[in-house]
């Protein structure tokens, strides 16, 4: 890994942390009476600060880049739900479902340009968390859940407040197809939840929960595991 690369990791991993801390405290403040609009806003701009810290590093030309701009497209789509919720809940349902079938065209596009970065990686990584949290809000204001599903919501960002605090050998998580898959069953799980059949979400997006407690587990472990363990020496 270059020094330019390095540099690149490090100020992500600050970003992150930084954000982790905004969206658990702007969570808070809705939970606690403030407007969802103060959640969004607060992402809004933590995700612009990321854009304008990185501008020199987006892709490996420098330029922004197709596959960037398509999970741009996606976070604006996010960041518009309160806006949407005001409808009805299957209009959410049904924009939330355009916006899940645009998660994959941003790496497809990054992979066959060539325009794969570490900014595109984390801004995909999350856009997807934060397009879980505000589903997760949105169906417990709704009262279709008690506060346990706030939960999968809050898990990556808890889990960057860890590695922020605990400083564990490894600096990041790894990615992995059975993850994304987990949080593809999650998502569509709340997805479910915008519909009037809750003997159908219900059980649905309880299920999902405990496969994704045990899936940010296995990736805390993972941290500790040494090189030997994971067969990668």
């Amino acid at each position: 890994m270059t020094k330019a690369s390095t540099a690149v990791q490090v100020r992500l991993v600050r970003w992150s942390e930084h954000h982790a801390i905004v969206m658990l405290a702007g969570t808070a403040l809705v939970l606690t009476g403030a407007s969802l609009w103060t959640l969004m806003l607060l992402a809004a701009a933590s995700f612009a600060a990321l854009v304008w810290r990185c501008r020199t590093h987006w892709t490996i030309s420098g330029r922004f880049g197709a596959a960037n701009a398509v999970t741009a497209l996606r976070l604006l789509g996010v960041l518009a739900l309160p806006a949407v919720a005001a409808m009805s809940p299957l209009a959410v349902a049904g924009f939330a479902v355009t916006l899940f079938a645009l998660d994959g065209v941003d790496g497809w596009l990054a992979r066959r340009l060539g325009l794969a970065s570490e900014f595109g990686e984390y801004l995909d990584k999350e856009t997807d968390a934060f397009f879980m949290l505000v589903l997760c809000v949105l169906v417990y204001a709704g009262g279709r859940f008690g506060a346990w599903i706030l939960v999968p919501g809050l898990l990556r960002y808890g889990f960057v407040v860890f590695l922020m605090l605990a400083k564990p050998p490894a600096v990041k998580e790894r990615r992995s197809a059975r993850g994304a898959w987990m949080s593809f069953g999650m998502i569509s799980a709340l997805l479910v939840a915008f519909t009037p059949f809750p003997i159908f979400y219900q059980p649905y997006a309880l299920l999902m929960t405990l496969v994704l407690l045990y899936s940010f587990a296995d990736s805390l472990l993972d941290l500790y595991r040494s090189p030997q363990e994971d067969g990668s020496a």
